[in-house]
C-alpha cells in the first residue's frame, strides 16, 4: 500500500522521514528496513506455498495461493535483491528434498519470479550495488584479522569505518560514490 501511495499509516498521521534517502526507505519508519520486510515476505511466500500444496479443499488452496501472491507482490516492491535470492535458495532446497514434477514446476516459477524481481527492482542499479559492496569489502578486509577470534565488539563497525576508509584512501582505494555514512559492511563475516 505504501508503494502504491496509499500508506495506511498516513491516515493516522504517521509520516516516515525519508529526507535524502531512497523512496524505498519509506517503509523503514513503519515496518523496518525494506530488506527486513523482504526477508519476512520471502519466508512467508514459502509458508503460504506449503500450505497451498497441503490444502485439503480448493477454497483453502485458493486462499493460500492468494496470500502467496500478495506476499510475492510485497517482496517485489521492497526491491530487496537479497530476499529474492533467499526465496530462490529456499525453493531450490525444497525442490531437491521433495523432488517431483510439482516441485520442479514451483522451482521454475520462483526462479522466473526472482529473475524478474531483480531486473525490475526499484533499488539502485545492480552494477552500483555490486561496486559499493566490493568497495566496502576492500576497505574492511585488511582489518578482518586484527582480532579474528573475538572481533572488535558489537556496533564497533560504524565507529571504526571512517578510520579504515582513510587508510584505504591512503592506499589509493577511493570511490567518491560511496562516501556517505557507512554503518554496515553488508557482509556479516567481515562486520563481525
Amino acid at each position: 500500500l505504501q508503494w502504491g501511495g496509499l500508506d495506511p499509516f498516513a491516515l493516522v498521521g504517521w509520516h516516515p522521514t525519508i529526507a535524502g534517502a531512497s523512496v524505498r526507505m519509506r517503509v523503514y519508519a513503519t515496518m523496518g528496513n525494506p530488506n527486513f520486510v523482504g526477508a519476512l515476505m520471502a519466508m512467508s511466500v514459502g509458508v503460504a506455498g506449503a500450505v497451498a500444496l497441503g490444502a485439503a479443499t480448493v477454497s483453502a488452496r485458493v486462499l493460500a495461493l492468494s496470500a502467496a501472491g500478495l506476499q510475492a507482490g510485497a517482496l517485489l516492491v521492497t526491491g530487496s535483491r537479497g530476499a529474492v535470492l533467499g526465496l530462490a535458495c529456499g525453493a531450490l532446497a525444497w525442490a531437491v528434498v521433495r523432488w517431483s514434477g510439482r516441485a520442479v514446476a514451483a522451482l521454475i516459477l520462483i526462479l522466473g519470479f526472482g529473475v524478474a524481481a531483480i531486473a525490475i527492482s526499484p533499488a539502485r542499479p545492480l552494477e552500483t550495488t555490486i561496486a559499493g559492496r566490493v568497495y566496502l569489502w576492500r576497505v574492511v578486509a585488511p582489518h578482518a584479522t586484527q582480532r579474528w577470534l573475538t572481533g572488535l565488539g558489537p556496533g564497533v563497525f560504524e565507529l571504526r569505518f571512517p578510520e579504515w576508509r582513510r587508510a584505504a584512501a591512503a592506499r589509493g582505494q577511493r570511490d567518491a560514490r560511496f562516501l556517505g555514512l557507512t554503518d554496515h559492511a553488508h557482509n556479516d563475516y567481515l562486520e563481525a
